[in-house]
């Protein structure tokens, strides 16, 4: 997969399609986010492991607005751009997506339903996880239930963050989640359920099943699975499914005008 992805960029930069490429660069060991330029050797590029490269494009386009950016991107990855174009945070006209599909042992790590994006250029796609018995166990109690098990997870939680940190969705310069009149200061596990009420509420429409927040918590508590049975019901109730369609708005964040 590596050598199809030099390839693939060899290809974009001999047609001057694009001025760089965001992929991933292995160095003395450690795999980190790295910007390719056109003379540069590739032959460190890698195409995993996984890394959200949402924000990081985010941070270049900031600084460079007008650069044809080319970027490595997985399924999530291109969710997350979709979503994160619709909130003004990057500029899709400029980029140039990189298609990689995840193996079987990618989308059964993150239980992912669509771990390839829409055009695949690196790898083959295979089928998403859909069987969630975590998902089945608990849409089978009934609320009094629910409660009682999201506040034995959520009593193991100790603030640290790390979900919202991982989140590539989470982009506010000043996170509500650390105002005090929210959530208050020195107390763990925070106050149930309003920590983890506010974050749900916060990614109810902007989840893009990429399993950071899960893979970042220390207390392995079950958030990509609250995070699905979440998107589940917008979906349901809206017709909506985060990262699909870019000119479709998200629900949760669009005023309709009340007609008269």
């Amino acid at each position: 997969m590596d050598e199809k992805l030099r390839d693939v960029v060899k290809d974009l930069f001999a047609k001057d399609e694009v001025d760089v490429v965001v992929s991933l660069k292995l160095s003395e060991g450690c795999v980190a986010p790295h910007m390719y330029n056109k003379d540069e050797d590739l032959s460190s590029m890698v195409s995993s492991p996984k890394y959200p490269m949402g924000i990081v494009i985010s941070m270049i386009q900031e600084k460079h607005p007008d650069a044809k950016i080319g970027v490595v991107v997985r399924g999530c990855d291109e969710r997350i751009l979709i979503e994160l174009a619709k909130r003004n945070q990057v500029k899709m006209d400029n980029l140039v997506l990189i298609g990689i599909a995840c193996t079987e042992e990618d989308a059964e790590e993150c239980n992912c339903e669509t771990p390839y994006p829409t055009k695949i250029d690196v790898g083959e796609r295979v089928e998403g996880i859909t069987a969630n018995p975590d998902m089945e166990k608990i849409s089978q109690m009934d609320m009094d239930e629910r409660y009682e098990f999201w506040k034995a997870q959520f009593s193991k939680c100790m603030k640290c963050y790390g979900c919202v940190y991982a989140c590539p969705m989470c982009y506010c310069d000043n996170c509500i989640l650390e105002e005090d009149i929210w959530v208050k200061t020195g107390e763990l596990p925070p106050e149930f359920p309003t920590f983890h009420l506010i974050r749900a509420y916060h990614s109810t429409d902007r989840c893009a099943e990429c399993n950071e927040c899960e893979r970042a918590c220390p207390a392995h508590i079950p958030l990509s699975t609250l995070y699905r049975l979440i998107r589940k019901d917008v979906e349901s109730m809206f017709g909506y499914k985060t990262g699909v369609d870019i000119k479709e708005k998200p629900p949760l964040t669009t005023v309709l005008e009340e007609e008269t």
